[in-house]
């Protein structure tokens, strides 16, 4: 099958003409690129010496380039698409369109050795990205840009700086739009029409390419856009016991107990990988904004839920998926009020399960504050068992793939636990008052002695961190199971030889009190 120029053409027809450039509308280390839909990215990460078309997306499964798939970029100064090779190398700050007609959608990811974008060598000491903008004289010029970061920003926070008196110190982009220097809209495309993005309130989003128009004053200027690095939202402050190294804290009085109630024969389970009876395996995460539509939720479990609208998109990600019978959780993550929303058993109107026809329904809900180490009141639950937050401690493809590290606890279940729990645990879910159990919130740690040198590389990355930050307990559930989202990407091979971890390897670790009732 021979790919298609026309849907091309027609939309840089569409971008010559100034009058389309208001159109009606239609993160983050990977994208979906659909079936047979052209879509306008760039590179979030730095790339590199793996830097060619064929290291970026030559194993994304995409098929044959230039027959199942293929990329463009655009030059300024011939006002024409330039299709490269796979050897040609690809840049940051640069938009590209891309299509593919493998017949399914496919995930687009950079090379696994690609790193957070770090400053230009124009911008050396202004933790920022500077993209020069072409110009025609007298008249008006597009760009295809790229944004170069993992994380959105506000098109506002944006600079527009020049070699001329005006804007020499940088401006605004509505300021340079004064000096018609430069349009303060810039166009995206999702696949099928373009949306403007405005100066007040656009946000500029990682693998998503934008159109920028230079104006009329802009030649002899040189006008460079340039995007400040976002802020991070951390996950939670770096003194949370999340994020707390445990390696050198004392063994708890119980932990012989403790471990042998969980089973020292049991094995380390990953709870987690592609997919698993028809749905994905593990615990989705979506990616929210401030313009996600904010829905009501009623709960189960009213008393100990936090009652607010959830950003809870159309066709969110649901554990077990649409159909799913189990826990069914709803992680959503708005990294720009640094805000995490998770739902526990959660139904769309109109699902059997839910007996509201115009609200969600969950058994319960929780709200965090992801700047905050406030807890969740005692004996409170969340949409966890144990009164904690589900998304801190799940294992990411991206983390352990391309960061390479994990730098915080891990999420586990057991089968049985008693009725008590340890802070940073709110609650407990269990009538046992076994005080051989294990309660919730016990932190547990890989011993030190443990030789992980023999496992896979993706492996040993979890292993180093169930040694450094170790794993909460937080539900009830299969013995040793630890908990991360679904991805494609993952090798089921290589996650399978954490079943080598045997129970007895681990030890559990003081943290506070035991908190009964």
């Amino acid at each position: 099958m021979k790919l298609s120029n026309k849907p091309l053409k027609l939309i840089l027809t569409l971008c010559l003409f100034d009058s389309l450039l208001i159109v009606q509308a239609g993160e983050v280390t990977s994208h979906t690129l659909p079936d047979n839909q052209w879509h306008l990215i760039s590179l979030p990460y730095s790339l590199g010496t793996n830097n060619t078309v064929s290291d970026i997306f030559g194993d994304d499964g995409l098929g044959v380039y230039d027959s199942d798939w293929v990329i463009f970029s655009y030059n300024t100064t011939t006002n024409k698409y330039i299709k490269p090779r796979l050897t040609d190398t690809l840049s940051q700050g640069v938009g590209y369109w891309i299509i593919q007609n493998s017949g399914s959608d496919k995930k687009l990811d950079m090379p696994k050795n690609s790193t957070p974008t770090t400053n230009t060598a124009a911008c050396p000491t202004d933790n920022c990205f500077k993209i020069p903008l072409a110009t025609k004289p007298g008249t008006s010029q597009w760009n295809m840009l790229g944004y170069p970061f993992s994380s959105e920003t506000l098109l506002s926070k944006t600079r527009v700086e020049t070699t001329s008196p005006i804007c020499s110190s940088g401006c605004t982009i509505e300021e340079a739009k004064g000096e018609d220097i430069i349009h303060n809209q810039l166009m995206s495309y999702n696949g099928s029409t373009y949306k403007t993005i405005d100066a007040t309130a656009g946000r500029l989003k990682p693998w998503l390419g934008y159109w920028a128009n230079t104006e009329n004053n802009a030649d002899g200027k040189s006008p460079s856009l340039v995007i400040p690095k976002p802020e991070e939202c951390s996950i939670f402050p770096a003194d949370n016991p999340w994020n707390q190294d445990i390696s050198s804290l004392p063994i708890h009085p119980k932990s012989a107990a403790y471990m042998a109630s969980i089973g020292l024969g049991g094995r380390l389970h990953p709870d987690f990988g592609t997919v698993w009876n028809g749905a994905p395996n593990g615990i989705p995460v979506v990616d929210v904004q401030a313009d996600t539509p904010r829905r009501n939720v009623e709960f189960k479990y009213s008393g100990e839920s936090d009652h607010q609208p959830y950003p809870i998109p159309d066709n969110p990600p649901i554990e077990g998926g649409p159909n799913g019978t189990g826990d069914r959780h709803i992680i959503m993550v708005d990294r720009s009020a640094c805000k995490l929303y998770e739902l526990f058993r959660a139904f769309p109107p109109g699902a059997s399960e839910n007996p509201f026809s115009d609200s969600w329904y969950a058994g319960s809900g929780a709200i965090f504050d992801l700047t905050s180490n406030n807890l969740r009141p005692d004996f409170w639950t969340s949409a966890d068992a144990a009164g904690l937050p589900v998304y801190p401690g799940l294992v990411q493809y991206d983390e352990v793939m391309i960061q390479k590290e994990i730098r915080h606890a891990l999420r586990f279940t057991v089968k049985k636990s008693q009725r008590a729990f340890i802070h940073p645990a709110t609650h407990f879910a269990s009538s046992s008052t076994d005080q051989n159990l294990p309660p919730m919130g016990l932190r547990v740690r890989l011993k030190a002695s443990f030789d992980i040198s023999g496992f896979p590389e993706e492996v040993q990355v979890i292993l180093k961190a169930l040694k450094k930050y170790g794993m909460l307990l937080a539900d009830n559930g299969g013995n040793w199971f630890i908990s991360g989202s679904p991805d494609p990407r993952w090798s089921v091979d290589n996650l399978s030889k954490l079943h080598n971890v045997p129970g007895s390897a681990f030890e559990a670790v003081s943290t506070g009190a035991l908190i009964t009732r």
